[in-house]
Formats: C-alpha cells, structure tokens, sequence
C-alpha cells in the first residue's frame, strides 16, 4: 500500500490562502461597510469567493475520492460523516 500525501491539509491550505487574497482584494476598493448595502456588497464578494474556491477544488475531491477502494471509501465516508456534526 502506497502512503498518500494528506489532501485535507493542503486543500484547507488553498482554500485559507483563497479566501485572505479575496478578502484582500475585495479590501482594496475600501468598501463602505458603514452602510447596509455596502456591507452586503461585501459579503456577497466574499460568499462569491467561497463559492469559487469550492468549485476550484470538487475535481480534485472527486479525482481523490475515485482513487480509493472500497474499504478507504468506508473509511472516507465515516470521517465525512462525522466532521459535520460539529
């Protein structure tokens, strides 16, 4: 059995490092937050970053997750399970 480079880790990794240039970026035009509709601006940027940071990463997801066999597929699944009930 080969031993596989832990994906979460650099997945999370992007994904922070995604996340602090979006926010950066979206910072850079000094949005208005002092306003209702300038803070929805805002967070509508940062949801739409999300969201594309999600997309950026769901083909490597499921490349990885096609990779396994079915006993590390269990395995996946129970720790998936689990990672949402905090």
């Amino acid at each position: 059995m080969t031993r596989r480079k832990p994906v979460s880790r650099s997945s999370r990794t992007r994904a922070r490092n995604r996340s602090a240039y979006s926010k950066a970026k979206l910072c850079a035009s000094k949005p208005d937050l002092s306003s209702f509709e300038g803070q929805f601006v805002y967070r509508s940027g940062i949801s739409r970053a999300r969201l594309d940071a999600v997309k950026a990463e769901n083909p490597k997801l499921i490349a990885f997750y096609n990779s396994l066999d079915e006993r590390q597929k269990r395995i996946f699944d129970e720790i998936r399970a689990h990672s949402h009930r905090r």
